[in-house]
């Protein structure tokens, strides 16, 4: 699958995705770090304020949970000091008594001003309702002029109805206040934050012998906007640390990738066009330039290897003329030259004539001899006017130009002259018994319509062949003559 996958990805891309993947986790790893290590500061900030407004109370309800002391928990000093504590939203008290191993539970809600106790027992009411009959009956019972024993009941009436009423009173809110907020199960380093309610738990031990607990319930608006603009700030920097990372992973890439883009480029072209001068990623110090100057110094043996064989190729091994190579290398660029100078041009078939006849009766090496010297004749006789090529055998092409028809004509007709005056005994060539040349040849005169875009294949064809009809018309009236006539314009004005 990976396989698959990368393998359709170009170098260019799989860098930059690759580098993009690496940034991206890195910052992603880093604006996670961040982001907790500064949320969990602003958090244990909040939690040390609110811990320290608790700490003035911890003796007072310590010592009101050892001692069951409900009169201290829920007396007004106490609420108005709870109810003042900053962005307090509810707080509950509880634990075990030290004397009489009983449970004490008081919650406090300042929203609402509402104190009340959770640790009421079912008999409880009833005992203290008990309590209130009799001493009301003992009231009655007292006589009149008993002032001290009648201000005694009264106050102990009087208490036995205020404890009732707030007996009543937190058996009734217990029953019909819900709490908005949920005790969390587990508390770290004595807090939890409900970000859906916005709210900020906080658990803190008393120091009574039996143990007992502070939970309080923090407003934490303020923390969780502060922990949206962290998320934010941190997104904001993570896409602007993106887009760098983005700008700066395409420079490399494109860094690394370009010059062998170009390299790509070069390799792709034909060789005798790669010009090793032009790789300027050669002057590089990395690994690229190292491979740029291995490449650039491969195409430089390139050329030389192609130099020697080009020179091999373009010339005929036996008589040192051009080959028939080079002639299909040269020749449209010669012709189409002398054409645009205002020449005429001149495309020649040259043969031996009864070379083989020469062959079969001197043998191969006096053929190969003759060859030569005809080969001489023919290169010295078109001087500066042209070039020779030989095209196998005893065959010859001559390329050549000149100002007007007569001097190619004059031409042709010394150097065919001058092989005949040669006297290279040929017995089988009769009558003339030396070794003669005849030659077929076609005139490109300046009015032709030829230019750069003319297709020179089918001109080339249509010279040679007429060339070669010309020889043949020699060969047929007698050899050891030239023949030369204008191109047929028909044959090739459609092109």
């Amino acid at each position: 699958m990976n396989e698959r996958l990368w393998g359709k990805l170009t170098i260019n891309q799989m860098l930059f995705v690759s580098h993009l993947l690496l940034i991206s986790v890195v910052i992603a790893g880093m604006s996670y770090s961040r982001y907790h290590s500064e949320l969990d500061v602003r958090i244990s900030q909040q939690v040390s304020s609110a811990k320290s407004s608790y700490t003035s109370l911890m003796t007072l309800l310590s010592g009101s949970v050892a001692g069951r002391n409900y009169a201290n928990l829920m007396m007004p000093t106490t609420r108005s000091t709870i109810f003042g504590i900053e962005n307090l939203l509810f707080m509950q008290v509880a634990g075990v008594s030290d004397y009489q191993q009983e449970a004490v539970s008081v919650r406090y809600l300042p929203g609402q001003d509402m104190v009340w106790r959770t640790d009421i027992e079912p008999q409880e009411l009833s005992d203290l309702e008990a309590t209130l009959s009799t001493l009301l009956e003992q009231k009655l019972m007292t006589a009149e002029d008993n002032e001290v024993r009648h201000k005694k009941l009264d106050y102990l009436i009087n208490k036995s109805i205020t404890d009732i009423d707030s007996l009543s009173q937190s058996i009734e809110l217990a029953q019909s206040v819900s709490l908005a907020w949920p005790r969390p199960n587990l508390f770290t380093n004595g807090y939890a934050l409900d970000t859906t309610q916005s709210v900020l738990h906080i658990a803190l031990e008393l120091t009574n012998k039996n143990g007992g607990e502070i939970w309080a319930v923090v407003d934490a608006s303020g923390l969780i906007a502060m922990r949206q603009s962290l998320l934010m700030d941190l997104l904001i920097e993570a896409c602007v640390a993106i887009v760098i990372s983005i700008l700066l992973i395409s420079a490399i890439t494109v860094w690394i990738v370009s010059p062998l883009k170009s390299l790509a480029k070069s390799m792709r072209q034909d060789i005798h066009q790669i010009d090793p001068a032009q790789l300027n990623m050669s002057k590089r110090n990395d690994e690229i330039g190292e491979l740029t100057r291995a490449y650039s110094s491969l195409i430089v043996k390139i050329h030389n290897q192609l130099r020697v064989l080009q020179k091999l190729s373009d010339t005929d091994s036996l008589t040192g003329l051009a080959s028939r190579h080079k002639y299909n290398r040269v020749a449209h660029e010669f012709i189409l030259r002398g054409h645009q100078d205002g020449e005429f041009v001149s495309i020649s078939l040259c043969d031996i004539d009864q070379f083989k006849s020469y062959n079969d009766t001197y043998g191969h090496i006096d053929g190969d001899n003759a060859l030569c010297v005809v080969a001489s004749i023919i290169e010295e006789g078109i001087g500066e006017y042209g070039e020779v090529f030989r095209f196998g055998g005893e065959e010859f092409v001559i390329l050549a130009k000149a100002g007007s028809k007569a001097v190619l004509t004059q031409r042709l007709n010394a150097i065919n002259q001058e092989i005949e005056n040669a006297q290279i005994t040929h017995s089988g060539n009769a009558p003339f018994g030396v070794v003669t040349l005849s030659i077929g040849s076609v005139l490109i005169e300046p009015s032709l319509p030829l230019t750069a875009s003319t297709h020179f294949d089918e001109v080339m064809e249509v010279s040679i062949a007429q060339a070669d009809r010309q020889l043949y018309q020699v060969k047929s009236e007698g050899r050891n003559q030239v023949k030369i006539e204008p191109l047929q314009h028909s044959m090739f004005s459609r092109h």
